[in-house]
């Protein structure tokens, strides 16, 4: 009896995945209709600006997001679950978004997780963000069927910065760390963007230049008429130059910067997303 009390209390505790799980099952026989947009990019490079610009156009985020913070206090615009999912296969692959796994390993909870999460969402347009998906790709790439992919990038030096002048930062990273540094910034910054060149170099992908404003509402456009959505311009105002605190235009002493900055550059100016 102590046994099944026992069960019965897990299934209660863990009701939204239990319920996720079991409603997987009509969606291994029924199509899944739903268009996801996912933004892809390294953190603090403008992608919870950039996602919400797309929320105000129409994009689903769901009602599950992670409130501000002193850090980032305009949102982050991510779906709690979504993140809850990536940072388990992260830990699972003895990593996390400040040290990146060699190899990812994911466990069949993990896939389950990724399945209930994305079978169960009902919008017709649904948006996922979260900079960790450029290093748990692998693992989500088998479950999507139907997606758009829009790539944010910014200058090196100005997320390092951005990095570097965190405050909220939770106790495991502050152990093996400390603050993180404009070195090691730039370190992530490099291990991240070249994931997401790896990824466009297979997939569809329409990059954002967060260094340019001037661009934002013909790139918003141009995905927005691709989801079969109307671009709202109010959602221009969502975006406050004054919040770019770290900005930065050193000139980037790294060659593997450099050389990665300047491939973004020329994908964001390129005529050929979305075209094939």
């Amino acid at each position: 009896m102590t046994f099944i009390k026992k069960i019965i209390k897990y299934l209660l505790r863990h009701f939204r995945i239990t319920k996720g799980y079991l409603l997987l099952i009509p969606h291994l026989f029924i199509k899944n209709n739903s268009t996801i947009l996912i933004i892809l990019g390294m953190h603090r490079s403008g992608t919870s600006c950039i996602t919400r610009m797309f929320n105000l156009s129409g994009v689903s985020l769901g009602t599950d997001l992670f409130p501000p913070a002193e850090d980032n206090s305009e949102g982050y615009w991510e779906d709690a679950r979504f993140v809850r999912i990536n940072n388990k296969i992260l830990k699972n692959s003895n990593g996390s978004w400040y040290n990146p796994p060699k190899n990812l390993k994911v466990s069949f909870k993990n896939k389950l997780d990724i399945m209930s999460f994305i079978y169960n969402r009902g919008n017709n347009i649904i948006g996922l963000k979260d900079p960790r998906m450029l290093l748990t790709w692998k693992a989500w790439k088998p479950y999507l069927k139907n997606y758009k992919i829009v790539g944010v990038f910014r200058h090196p030096s100005s997320v390092a910065k951005s990095l570097s002048n965190l405050k909220n930062i939770d106790i495991s990273r502050k152990k093996r760390y400390g603050i993180i540094d404009e070195n090691y910034g730039n370190e992530l910054w490099n291990h991240y963007n070249e994931n997401l060149l790896s990824i466009s170099k297979k997939e569809q992908v329409t990059f954002i230049n967060f260094d340019n404003d001037n661009s934002f509402e013909n790139k918003l456009k141009k995905v927005l008429t691709k989801l079969n959505l109307n671009y709202n311009s109010d959602c221009l105002k969502f975006y406050k130059p004054s919040n770019r605190s770290s900005d930065s235009s050193n000139e980037i002493m790294d060659k593997k910067n450099k050389d990665i900055y300047k491939e973004l550059l020329e994908n964001e100016n390129s005529l050929l997303a979305w075209t094939k």
